[in-house]
């Protein structure tokens, strides 16, 4: 086979597979497994959006404890 009819058949497959999926999600079952599919990553986002704010407070907390520390230090000094 040539490099330019494996491109064609490739081609030919992804449309096909392309148009199948498409049919997939059209029908009810198709849909239903969107909706667990988007319900799916929300979630992951949602537990990843917190993980990341949760990230964050323990590193305001840190740079908070860090400038305590200095002005602390720096009043023994004077």
């Amino acid at each position: 086979m040539s490099s330019r009819s494996k491109t064609f058949v490739s081609f030919i497959a992804g449309a096909a597979t392309i148009a199948a999926a498409s049919a997939f999600f059209k029908s009810t079952s198709g849909k239903k497994i969107q909706h667990r599919m988007l319900s799916k990553l929300k979630t992951a986002r949602d537990g990843a959006n917190q993980k990341a704010d949760q990230g964050i407070d323990w590193l305001n907390d840190l740079s908070n404890s860090a400038i305590h520390n200095a002005k602390k230090l720096s009043s023994k000094v004077k």
